[in-house]
């Protein structure tokens, strides 16, 4: 009988000691969630990129590790809270600025100083799909620029923090992170 006993008080007492959000956090979050949703269904968004985060060959990695010595960059994070990068979606078009880190597959561009990620343009296929499980939403186009298209892809959170993931056809991937808000 003490046996038993003790093994019920043992279990209960694993069993209570999980954490556990009250309805206060709760509520919060289903909030902020649905402060999101209403954002995204306005499509005007404004994404502020603080990091990249480029996909990178070993030249290129040769190559940027000798660069960034004495930075605060590191071989495949590059931070970027001193430039002014961004991407807007507005209604159906999309505008963006951001920096670039990787490898060019073509020589084709018309300054070959810049190599940034510059479109303002319509946008074609555009998606939202939300994850209630996960409290996130995740938005997916397609842009233009005069050289090259873009296929976007956005993970938003609740937090305003997103991440965002270019995939050009004239260039290897890269992803940013940073904040979103309402434009």
């Amino acid at each position: 009988m003490k046996t038993r006993f003790l093994i019920g008080a043992i279990a209960l007492l694993i069993f209570n000691c999980g954490s556990s959000k009250n309805e206060a956090e709760l509520a919060a979050e289903a909030r902020a969630f649905s402060d999101l949703k209403t954002m995204v269904a306005t499509k005007a968004i404004r994404f502020d990129a603080q990091t990249a985060y480029p996909f990178q060959t070993n030249d290129v990695i040769t190559i940027t590790n000798a660069l960034m010595r004495q930075t605060e960059n590191a071989n495949g994070r590059f931070s970027l809270s001193a430039n002014n990068d961004f991407l807007e979606i507005r209604q159906d078009s999309a505008e963006a600025k951001l920096s670039y880190f990787g490898e060019l597959r073509t020589a084709s561009y018309a300054d070959d100083n810049d190599t940034s990620i510059k479109f303002d343009n319509i946008i074609e296929e555009y998606s939202v799909s939300e994850n209630d499980k996960k409290k996130t939403i995740t938005i997916s186009f397609k842009v233009r620029n005069a050289t090259e298209q873009f296929n976007v892809k956005m993970l938003l959170y609740p937090s305003k923090k997103a991440n965002v993931a270019i995939y050009g056809s004239n260039r290897t991937t890269i992803q940013y992170n940073g904040d979103i808000e309402k434009i």
